[in-house]
């Protein structure tokens, strides 16, 4: 069973919805890739891009840690978030981040292309 952890200082006030369903995919995915832990390394907290504004500052995205997923594993988990989140014609955009890096992680948006 995959444990769903929020790394220390994590705000998640003000999480739209959409996102709040988003993390139930992503944590099961993460189960699918034998992971342990799921953790949202960052919220509505911290600095963001501005132009075009970020999605953080909305409650309308989440990052995730992948450095504790096995390597071979981590394309497999974010092709499956995608894929569970609606694939290509998605609300859902799904970003494989600062890959490789020490910051490598899975960030997770709700970004419709219509309005509702």
């Amino acid at each position: 069973m995959t444990h769903l952890f929020l790394k220390p200082g994590v705000r998640l006030h003000g999480l739209s919805p959409e996102m709040v369903m988003a993390v139930g995919v992503v944590v099961g995915a993460y189960e699918e890739a034998g992971a342990v832990e799921c953790v949202v390394t960052v919220g509505m907290e911290g600095s963001h891009a501005t132009s075009p504004p970020s999605r953080h500052y909305t409650g309308d995205a989440l990052d995730f840690r992948l450095h504790n997923v096995d390597a071979g594993a981590r394309e497999n988990l974010v092709n499956a978030v995608k894929a569970h989140l609606g694939g290509e014609q998605s609300d859902f955009t799904v970003l494989w981040e600062s890959k490789g890096t020490d910051n490598e992680h899975l960030h997770v948006q709700f970004s419709p292309s219509r309005p509702y």
